[in-house]
């Protein structure tokens, strides 16, 4: 009897996900800082302008149009590699620090690398999984800023927040 009831919730759930879990996702969703990683992807995406947001209209556009309307909410990475590991993140970044993005296209790991610059001193990198789209968009001649917005000493690895744009945004 235990595994006939065992089997019965498997296929219940199985149907549901099947079905696409009862859920709605044809309504389009606004971009925020938590979705950037998927609004940001390579692909050629509809994109739902924020000022739109009352008119469910979206525009085809290329990658690089579309991160010109967004913001990338990501992490410095490789920061201990670069300052060493017992370093407080803290020692080296404020909150309101503007970096200075460098493209890094013959980095051995990482063909999308962007260095982050803070008053000259190479200090990490865009986060990888955030950097292919900003990577294109400079490659085609697009200038960005990026803004320190949160500062931990808990996780030298992740805890450092920034907030790129392209420049014009920040410099403003």
């Amino acid at each position: 009897m235990g595994l006939f009831l065992f089997l019965a919730i498997i296929f219940v759930i199985w149907l549901i996900l099947r079905e696409g879990g009862g859920a709605d996702y044809s309504a389009p969703k606004q971009p925020n800082a938590d979705s950037n990683r998927a609004a940001l992807s390579p692909k050629t995406r509809n994109h739902t302008h924020p000022q739109n947001s009352g008119t469910h209209k979206t525009a085809k556009t290329t990658p690089i149009q579309s991160f010109q309307s967004l913001t990338l909410s990501t992490h410095v990475a490789g920061f201990p590699h670069r300052v060493g590991k017992n370093i407080l993140p803290s020692r080296y970044f404020r909150v309101g620090d503007h970096l200075t993005l460098v493209r890094d296209s013959k980095n051995a790991h990482d063909g999308n690398a962007i260095r982050l610059l803070k008053n000259g001193q190479f200090l990490g990198f865009v986060a990888k999984a955030d950097n292919s789209l900003l990577a294109e968009s400079m490659d085609s001649g697009q200038n960005f800023s990026a803004k320190v917005t949160a500062v931990s000493d808990l996780d030298a690895w992740k805890g450092i927040k920034i907030l790129v744009t392209p420049s014009s945004k920040l410099d403003a």
